[in-house]
């Protein structure tokens, strides 16, 4: 499919459907395009705030369907249809709750309609160790992220770096019973990765967060003024006196010397120490950073995550399947990083957008000691 399609170039309408089928543990298909209730159709969100980001809630089967799946062993594929023949993935999902759905028709006859509530794959990371996870200094933090992945059952990519655990301090080590997507997480944050998640096809990834501006004109969706976004359906949203205009990183373990890395917003922001005229600082303590550059570079990923929303904006446009976590979105010029959307699936419905500005400072603008 080209962008011409999906960003309503030169076409006036378009065509979209959603296909649910039902799969084993290897992802192979056991039964295709599984009757739903398209009259209360799913939705389908993914929101980069929480642990588990990509989640499909209200998905209506009909109890001679619900009672042929397994829901502890079957896995469900969502695809996104177009009139033109493309396919395109939309995740794929583990069963987690089931509640039942009580229909009234106009005789008053009573029908219980199982409705489905389906999580992605962090589910089968997001579970408690059996067993303290340690890392001895000078182990690369990537090599030990992948090793811990590598004990389930699922794809990934992980992009390598040469930072290592930190070489003037102990271990580091979580006890037994710590969730293995916590510590995942938390070696990810120590070399300026997001958080883990899994994309549209069902494969977990882990790379550096997205700086808005440098990232390519390729990997950017664009929403240009008078576009395709619905009219009526857009909110701005700042939060200036709370958000903080230093990002502090400090290595937290039995260290020698003090490791720590300063990301300062640049001076142009509005929320600038400049502009505020004082500063306003957040200090978040990592273990394991060998390295003043790795801490600044945490601290950099920090300062672009969701937790920090100066300017937030929300909109809605048609359905588009090239969304998917921590996306790059230009809307009416300015560059944002997506923090979350969702979409039910049924053509005709609004895709809902929440993205958030980032300020990036010049690299001599960085404080790294």
């Amino acid at each position: 499919m080209s962008d011409v399609l999906l960003d309503m170039l030169a076409v006036s309408q378009r065509a979209a459907s959603w296909r649910f089928d039902l799969l084993d543990q290897s992802r192979q298909v056991i039964q295709a395009s599984l009757q739903v209730n398209r009259d209360q159709p799913p939705q389908l969100s993914v929101d980069t705030s929480k642990a588990t980001k990509r989640t499909l809630t209200g998905l209506q089967l009909t109890p001679d369907v619900i009672n042929d799946i397994d829901v502890i062993q079957d896995r469900l594929g969502l695809t996104m249809l177009f009139h033109d023949g493309t396919e395109k993935p939309q995740g794929v999902f583990l069963f987690s709750e089931v509640t039942a759905v009580i229909l009234s028709s106009m005789d008053d006859t009573v029908l219980s309609v199982p409705a489905l509530n389906l999580v992605d794959q962090s589910l089968i990371v997001d579970q408690q160790t059996d067993r303290t996870i340690a890392y001895s200094p000078g182990k690369r933090i990537t090599d030990a992220i992948i090793e811990l992945l590598s004990e389930l059952p699922i794809q990934f990519v992980v992009d390598s770096s040469g930072a290592v655990i930190s070489s003037s301090q102990e271990a580091i080590a979580w006890p037994a019973g710590t969730s293995r997507l916590r510590i995942v997480n938390e070696l990810a944050a120590m070399i300026g990765y997001h958080e883990l998640y899994f994309d549209n096809a069902g494969v977990a990834q882990l790379h550096l967060m997205p700086n808005p501006e440098t990232a390519a004109e390729d990997v950017v969706i664009d929403y240009p003024m008078g576009g395709r976004t619905y009219l009526g359906l857009t909110t701005k949203t700042t939060n200036l006196l709370d958000l903080p205009n230093r990002f502090v990183v400090v290595n937290n373990g039995a260290t020698q010397a003090s490791v720590y890395g300063v990301y300062d917003i640049p001076d142009s922001a509005p929320h600038s120490a400049a502009n505020r005229g004082y500063v306003r600082a957040h200090v978040e303590q990592m273990q394991g950073i060998d390295t003043n550059d790795d801490a600044a570079l945490a601290a950099r990923a920090l300062a672009r995550s969701w937790q920090f929303p100066y300017e937030t904006v929300q909109f809605s446009g048609p359905p588009d399947p090239r969304h998917d976590t921590y996306n790059v979105i230009d809307y009416e010029g300015t560059r944002y990083l997506e923090l979350s959307w969702s979409m039910a699936c049924r053509d005709g419905m609004p895709m809902q957008h929440n993205v958030r500005r980032t300020y990036e400072a010049e690299p001599g603008e960085v404080f790294s000691p």
